[in-house]
């Protein structure tokens, strides 16, 4: 009631400067909460190494905390190389934003292309590898999955162990045979 008093008490000339200036507030005002506001937000970063399973032979499943977890799986099982395989990643509690996955041969030196997998629904996401090393030995591996959600990134390592001769991509007494 004040202001509006003083406004009609003032001219035209200085209410209009006195407006263009309370917009300018308003308008800084508005802007520096908004950047204050979202620096606010941090996003927690966590680290989870599995042990207990191998998604060579089976669908992983991984607790995230009391309560959230997810699935992992390849397919077909085995991964065989320079084939394609279709990696699934089902969510439990979990409102992900983005999942990547990267395949690294630990001994090989080699990493696949990044996968961003594509997300079906809320709960599922899928993607298509192509291990592009064929080898006659086993070797270790290391499926790396980053989970995105707005306050979290999860990065999951799932190690496993390719057997490169169980594809009979070479089997000699086969050949012998015939």
């Amino acid at each position: 009631m004040y202001f509006y008093k003083l406004l009609k008490f003032l001219g035209a000339p200085l209410k209009e400067e006195i407006l263009k200036k309370i917009l300018i507030f308003l308008v800084v005002f508005t802007a520096l909460s908004y950047i204050v506001f979202n620096k606010s937000k941090t996003v927690e970063e966590s680290i989870i190494h599995v042990s207990n399973c191998s998604i060579m032979q089976d669908t992983c499943h991984v607790k995230i905390n009391e309560l959230s977890s997810l699935s992992f799986d390849a397919s077909p099982k085995g991964l065989p190389p320079i084939k394609v395989a279709t990696v699934t990643v089902q969510l439990n509690n979990i409102q992900a934003n983005k999942i990547e996955v990267l395949f690294t041969g630990v001994e090989l030196n080699y990493s696949s292309p990044k996968i961003d997998l594509n997300k079906i629904n809320n709960q599922i996401f899928n993607g298509r590898v192509f291990l592009l090393l064929c080898t006659l030995q086993k070797t270790n591996w290391v499926a790396n999955m980053t989970v995105y959600t707005d306050t979290h990134i999860w990065k999951i390592a799932f190690p496993f162990i390719h057997s490169g001769d169980g594809y009979n991509i070479i089997n000699p007494s086969s050949l012998i045979n015939q």
